[in-house]
Formats: C-alpha cells, sequence, structure tokens
C-alpha cells in the first residue's frame, strides 16, 4: 500500500489525503536548443481548484544542467510536498536541524501505519534565504567510475514554508527481502482554505564539490500600472559558477482565485532588475558575463 499512496512520490499531498483516480491535460509542451519545458494540470486528482506542476530543464554547457520545478496548488488547508533521490545522505547546506524527530502521526499522520516514513527533523534556515539540501548519492551498485561523487543539491524557494528531513521505505527489489530507508524532504505550507501554495525549486545534479550553479534568487514581477504580481508568478535568477546568469519567468495562466493583477487579461509583466518585459507564460533568458541578454525560449 506504501507505494500506491500519494506520499511515497515526489509530488504534493493535499490535506493528508491521497489522489483520486482521474486524468489531466498537458498545458504547454516547448523545447529549443537548450531548453526543454513541460507543463502538466490535474485538478481533480485532489478535488482542488489547481494542481499544475511546470518542469523546465535548462542547459548550462554540453555536460551541466538543472531543472527548474514549480507546483501550483489552489485548495484545501494542508499542502505537502514530498522530495526524494537515491540511496545517501540528505545534508541541509544553509540549515540547522531540530533538536528532536516527529513521528508520522505528530507531523499530522495520524492512523495512517500504511505511510512508511518517519524520524521528520525540522530545519531551521536563515530568512529571506532558500533552503539548500545536498544528497550526497551512494553508489550502491557500482554504475561510477572509481572514485567520482555525485551530489544532487536541492533549492526551494517556496514561500512561507516549513521544512522537514525524513526518512522514506524502500523495497530493494521483487525477488529480494532486503530493504532500505532513504533521506527524504518535506516542504510544508498550511493556511485557510483554499490555500494558494506555489512550490518553488531547482535541482541541480553535479559532481565533486563545486555545483554549477553559485547562486539562486526570485525576484519581483511587476504589472504594466506598477502593480506587484503575486506569489504564484515566477521570476528566477540563475547564477552559474563562471558569472552568466539565467532569467527564468514563469506566469500563472490559470489564476483561478482571479488575483489581481490577472496576466491572463493584461499580458505583460515587466521585471525590472533585468530591464525586460515578457508577454508569454514562459520565458528563459541568458546574460553572458559582458552583459549580453540571448532568448532561449520563449512560449
Amino acid at each position: 500500500r506504501w507505494y500506491f499512496s500519494t506520499a511515497a512520490h515526489n509530488t504534493v499531498v493535499v490535506d493528508g489525503k491521497e489522489q483520486q483516480r482521474g486524468s489531466g491535460q498537458t498545458t504547454l509542451w516547448c523545447e529549443s536548443e537548450q531548453v526543454k519545458a513541460i507543463q502538466v494540470s490535474a485538478p481533480t486528482l485532489v478535488g482542488a481548484h489547481q494542481y499544475e506542476r511546470t518542469v523546465v530543464l535548462v542547459d548550462i554547457n554540453e555536460r551541466d544542467f538543472y531543472i527548474v520545478d514549480i507546483f501550483r496548488v489552489v485548495g484545501g488547508k494542508r499542502h505537502d510536498k514530498f522530495m526524494h533521490s537515491h540511496f545517501g545522505i540528505a545534508q541541509p547546506v544553509n540549515a540547522s536541524l531540530g533538536q528532536s524527530a516527529w513521528s508520522l502521526a505528530e507531523i499530522g499522520y495520524s492512523g495512517r501505519d500504511e505511510l512508511q516514513m518517519r524520524n521528520f527533523v525540522p530545519l531551521v534556515k536563515p530568512d529571506q534565504q532558500p533552503l539548500l539540501v545536498d544528497w550526497h548519492i551512494e553508489d550502491r551498485y557500482g554504475y561510477l567510475p572509481k572514485g567520482v561523487q555525485v551530489r544532487l543539491r536541492y533549492i526551494d524557494l517556496t514561500t512561507d514554508a516549513q521544512a522537514f528531513l525524513c526518512e522514506g521505505w524502500v523495497a530493494l527489489g521483487t525477488n529480494t527481502v532486503e530493504e532500505a530507508w532513504i533521506p527524504r524532504l518535506l516542504i510544508r505550507r498550511e493556511g485557510t482554505a483554499p490555500l494558494a501554495s506555489t512550490f518553488v525549486a531547482v535541482l541541480v545534479p553535479f559532481e565533486g564539490s563545486q555545483a554549477p550553479i553559485k547562486n539562486v534568487r526570485r525576484l519581483p514581477l511587476h504589472a504594466p500600472d506598477g502593480r506587484l504580481y503575486g506569489d504564484a508568478h515566477v521570476a528566477l535568477e540563475m547564477v552559474h559558477r563562471d558569472g552568466t546568469k539565467d532569467l527564468i519567468v514563469a506566469m500563472d495562466a490559470q489564476n483561478p482565485l482571479e488575483q489581481l493583477p490577472d496576466f491572463r487579461h493584461l499580458k505583460t509583466a515587466e521585471q525590472r532588475d533585468w530591464q525586460i518585459k515578457v508577454h508569454r507564460p514562459l520565458v528563459v533568458l541568458r546574460r553572458s558575463s559582458d552583459g549580453r541578454s540571448t532568448p532561449l525560449l520563449q512560449e
């Protein structure tokens, strides 16, 4: 039952409930030489106004890349986003661990013994900074050349969220009784219904000790009349280790609560740090260290 549960997957659980049977639709599918993007929507799975995920894969060079993961949820009172990677150790980079671990019941899943998770430890990060967690991948099956160390950096930029590290159970095959517990990350938002959450994360795989992305920050977006767009509209600045910068703008084209300003009608957003205006829901730009900007994707 654990493997069939919503919480066992890298997705968002609404009010602690399982997803329902149903279907969704692909609302965006586009690619360029350096960017691949997809957006899918399936609000009926959780009985919500919005349940939409946008994933953007951006090449840094022929070797390195990163993934932007934006998950918009509107409905219910509690949204739990789970994330796990592979065998290994998950270690916070800029956060401290709480002094005690919470049980499954204490975290809000009382009576859900089929959920094979344990040891929920709160993470406390500095204010106004993204949460950084590194997965130190264990090469359990010997796929990598000797001495190669692979990591995955998870950068979370979700507004007003709690974070917990925990463990999830996995079986190591269908013809064995071997089992293991792997690290997981829980990002939680709570509020009054219908709660509107925009989970924003960047995933950066890399070898060695230095990630190819040096810094990530969220930037504000303005409407033509100067009003600020809400939290569901996302602008991210990615700073590469060589000084190159990327700007990813992902506007909320659904806006089920009809919050103002409304990009569906205005069709314009301004990012003042970069001194640009965008007119499409998804835009990716790259600026070299000498200040020249190149569009990588406009959809």
